[in-house]
């Protein structure tokens, strides 16, 4: 896996239409794997449409004309510098929005409880249900896995399985690593963003609380 890591390589030159060439390339025992945007898309069941944002600086080629202030308002954000952005404003819809992405769909080193510049547009795309090209972005995110120099990595096993199937390579002998509870989104990730259900002693839920949590973001428990 570390000689993947290592000699990974992301080949993008598309225009704005689409046209051109954009793939992966790695090496293993001297043999040389590419795969195309366009392969990745059918491997993982996800189209090859929508917004493609290029990864890390983010900057989405036919929407320059979206400002860093616009998207701040529509998620109530401010920045705060070092590209990043503070999530205390932000609804608990919007930061429960943040956590799956940030854990689940792009998940990636570092603090993942940081807002960065990636994540505002990309919230904001979802949130104004605009069409992201999750292949072109998920490329990406495997290449930031394998951004460190010290100790490079594979993110995303389920897509490099994929991957591996597609070239045929034999992973009888490999590890298979289950979805746990750890991976679940628990009550206390819920209450730091104010939507949780304290439970009591007893085991009870504290409907009390409860309702006070969600009256915030405007969510009835009846409905």
């Amino acid at each position: 896996m570390r000689v993947v890591a290592t000699s990974l390589w992301l080949a993008d030159k598309l225009n704005n239409a689409g046209e051109g060439e954009f793939y992966l390339r790695f090496w293993i025992g001297g043999v040389t794997y590419t795969i195309t945007l366009e392969e990745l898309s059918s491997l993982w069941g996800l189209p090859n449409d929508g917004i493609r944002f290029k990864g890390g600086h983010l900057r989405p080629r036919e929407y320059d004309h979206w400002s860093s202030k616009h998207s701040q308002s529509v998620l109530n954000v401010s920045y705060i510098g070092g590209g990043k952005y503070s999530v205390g404003e932000m609804s608990t819809d919007h930061r429960l929005l943040h956590y799956m992405l940030s854990y689940l769909w792009l998940p990636r080193k570092g603090n993942h409880g940081a807002l960065i510049k990636e994540d505002v547009f990309i919230i904001r795309a979802m949130v104004e249900e605009m069409e992201l090209n999750w292949p072109y972005l998920l490329a990406y995110r495997l290449m930031h896995y394998t951004s460190s120099s010290l100790e490079p990595s594979l993110g995303h096993g389920m897509l490099w399985t994929k991957i591996f199937e597609h070239f045929g390579f034999d992973l009888s002998d490999e590890e298979v690593i289950h979805v746990t509870e750890e991976n679940a989104i628990t009550s206390r990730n819920l209450n730091k963003m104010g939507r949780g259900i304290v439970v009591d002693r007893k085991g009870k839920k504290n409907k009390a609380v409860a309702e006070n949590a969600l009256s915030q973001s405007g969510t009835s428990l009846d409905s």
